[in-house]
């Protein structure tokens, strides 16, 4: 594309070697990038569900202190 733009004479051999290339160096890239992206999306979710757990299990404890105690934190 250099001697393209420079008036060059050109070889079509040289140049469809170059975009064969970048084409080969893009698929490669997306079948790589695609199977991440899910990956990405699967494990995000399961981080939210884990800490929706979490969240869960932490409010049944502090719901079961404070009934157990009364309604007061205990005492040190």
């Amino acid at each position: 594309f250099q001697s393209l733009h420079l008036g060059g004479q050109i070889n079509a051999a040289t140049v469809t070697g170059g975009i064969w290339k970048a084409l080969f160096t893009t698929v490669a890239g997306l079948t790589v990038a695609i199977p991440v992206i899910f990956a990405h999306g699967l494990l995000l979710s399961r981080i939210d569900s884990e800490e929706e757990t979490l969240n869960r299990g932490a409010d049944y404890l502090i719901r079961e202190h404070f009934t157990s105690h009364g309604g007061e934190s205990a005492k040190a």
